[in-house]
């Protein structure tokens, strides 16, 4: 299972896990700050265990569309932010 955490974390939020496209896991990894890692392992089809705060979590199914993944507002985010910032 994979966790993104900080090490200058001290205390932890409820965590959620999720599972995630290779591809998600890239685009999230690519916006990762300085210090920060995932850890973890694959889920067993195809694609990997990412366990949240419960808050972010509960922003990914927020703003997911009517039949998207958590991959797919992922995805979707992270290319949006790549045009914003071109």
């Amino acid at each position: 299972m994979f966790s993104i955490y900080s090490d200058a974390a001290t205390k932890l939020p409820p965590m959620i896990p999720i599972s995630i496209t290779a591809e998600a896991l890239v685009a999230i990894a690519k916006s990762f700050p300085m210090g920060w890692r995932a850890e973890g392992s694959i889920d067993g089809k195809g694609g990997y265990l990412l366990v949240l705060p419960r808050g972010v979590a509960d922003l990914l199914r927020a703003i997911r569309q009517p039949g998207e993944s958590f991959s797919d507002v992922i995805l979707r985010v992270a290319s949006d932010r790549r045009l914003k910032s071109a």
